[in-house]
């Protein structure tokens, strides 16, 4: 074990300005993707490197693909809230509009009504 990383296997490399600095990288299977992404993408994707917002090209389109993911996610979500609904409809596990009109209708009158009193 090296005092100098604690025991860890140094498994990077990054050459900055010449100087040549180690760190330990997790062991993990790099995958390439290659994608024609047109030049307005290409060059909005520069721009945010140049701007420093992100620090590669790589990172800007990692970022891209987590939003999606977390999209995707969300969506997924949405649609099982959607067809619990259609299931409790079709279970017969509803109330009539005008009876969930009228108790929304007896809440908010009672909550003015206390703003009022509390004025």
């Amino acid at each position: 074990m090296s005092a100098l990383n604690g025991g860890a296997r140094l498994t990077g490399l990054i050459i900055v300005d010449k100087p040549i600095i180690l760190f330990p990288l997790p062991l993990m299977e790099i995958c390439m993707i290659s994608a024609d992404l047109g030049k307005q993408l290409e060059s909005y994707i520069q721009q945010l490197v140049d701007k420093g917002r992100y620090g590669s090209k790589s990172e800007v389109l990692r970022e891209g693909v987590r939003l999606v993911q977390d999209r995707e996610t969300r969506l997924a979500a949405l649609d099982a809230s959607i067809m619990r609904g259609i299931s409790d409809a079709d279970s017969g596990r509803t109330k009539s509009a005008s009876d969930v009109f009228d108790r929304l209708d007896a809440k908010y009158r009672a909550m003015a009504d206390k703003a009022e009193d509390s004025a």
